[in-house]
């Protein structure tokens, strides 16, 4: 719709600039968003969290736990699978640029790989670390428990489709001990968990099948601003939105803000 151009356009713009003015900014940055998927959804910028039944998610939120209570120098944790959120301990803001980076940038084609991968296979444990360097980390700002802005090193843990981020301040020393004692800590307990989500995913698509069926003609969009959920049945249908659907769902949007 006209709204959506807009957005697209100023954002090129916007993006255009900062990268003539900075030179930091990359033009392969700019090369690798790609527009022509542009929709609502990228103007919400929201974010898709896996529900999961009570026990699965208390050993998820123990296992990071213990994780923090193991290195006390750890600051947040979260916690994914696939594209999904399960777990985040990050602020809304940070948990929104967080997801965005893992599933446009750093992580396509990585899952698949971990998927590939299991327990026993016999890997480097720092192979299981996604990022840059000989230890791989990535450098970011994240918002503090005092709400202030901080730089942080950033470590993200794959396996068997399910990924951990961990954030400690930019001043720890990034060792090959540290990541190995992570790692000795996390592979099991990750292999275990992503297999049993992995099973419950499973079991409700294939009980949902047969149930979804007669109502496969209803397409919804879902956006909770105050959590950054979102849920459509919109992507991945062969048939796209109607024109009018997508403006009507535009001005939604506009008086929603208003």
């Amino acid at each position: 719709g006209i709204l959506l151009n807009i957005f697209l356009n100023k954002l090129v713009y916007i993006l255009l600039i900062v990268c003539f003015e900075n030179g930091s900014f990359s033009f392969q940055y700019v090369s690798s968003v790609d527009m022509s998927s542009g929709d609502i959804l990228a103007v919400w910028s929201g974010v898709s969290f896996l529900p999961l039944d009570r026990q699965t998610f208390l050993r998820i939120h123990c296992c990071l736990s213990l994780l923090q209570s193991s290195f006390p120098n750890i600051s947040h944790t979260a916690f994914f699978y696939n594209h999904h959120v399960v777990w985040c301990g990050l602020s809304l803001e940070d948990l929104r640029s967080l997801s965005r980076y893992l599933n446009d940038q750093l992580l396509p084609g990585r899952l698949e790989t971990s998927f590939q991968s299991s327990s026993s296979a016999p890997t480097s444990y720092l192979s299981r670390f996604v990022g840059i360097g000989v230890t791989p980390s990535i450098h970011i700002y994240a918002c503090s428990e005092d709400g202030d802005l901080q730089s942080y090193n950033l470590l993200v843990y794959t396996l068997a489709g399910a990924t951990v981020c961990l954030t400690l301040p930019e001043r720890e020393a990034l060792t090959p001990s540290l990541y190995e004692k992570i790692d000795r800590l996390l592979e099991a307990k990750v292999s275990q968990l992503a297999s049993d989500i992995g099973e419950q995913i499973n079991k409700k698509s294939s009980s949902g099948t047969s149930s979804d069926s007669g109502s496969s003609s209803f397409r919804y969009v879902y956006h909770n601003h105050m959590n950054l959920a979102t849920k459509t049945t919109v992507h991945g249908t062969n048939q796209s939105l109607p024109a009018e659907v997508m403006k009507t769902i535009g001005d939604m949007h506009i008086d929603m803000k208003k």
